[in-house]
């Protein structure tokens, strides 16, 4: 154990040589025979295009107000073994007279109020 802590350094820069010798693919299909778990250090987008995280469901489709769709990362709970449906969220004010006429605000009322300043 002396030993190993001792020429730790040397042997960092001997791992760090064999593995630049490969690229991802090759390590990664090196690696496919291999009894234990593992896995690359990945950027935001690499981890976005990863296979498995698009088998799992971890990236999902939203759509904006006027249709444009656009990728998030879902939540990584699932239910029954299937991903959590993700949606945008909403633009500045967009719900505001729906919560507020479920509130028993009249439509006379939120014009006052807009005129106020109170509400957008």
């Amino acid at each position: 154990m002396e030993h190993l802590s001792a020429n730790a350094g040397q042997a960092g820069d001997i791992i760090r040589a064999e593995f630049a010798r490969h690229t991802l693919a090759e390590w990664t299909a090196k690696f496919q025979t291999l009894k234990g778990q593992w896995a690359p250090v990945q950027n935001t987008l690499e981890v976005a295009a990863d296979l498995q995280v698009r088998a799992n469901g971890y990236i999902t489709s939203a759509s904006t107000k006027e249709g444009t769709t656009f990728e998030l990362v879902s939540t990584p709970v699932q239910f029954d073994e299937q991903p959590a449906t993700t949606a945008r969220a909403p633009e500045f004010n967009e719900h505001c007279e729906e919560i507020l006429l479920e509130a028993g605000i009249d439509a006379q009322r939120m014009i006052e109020l807009k005129l106020a300043g109170v509400i957008a």
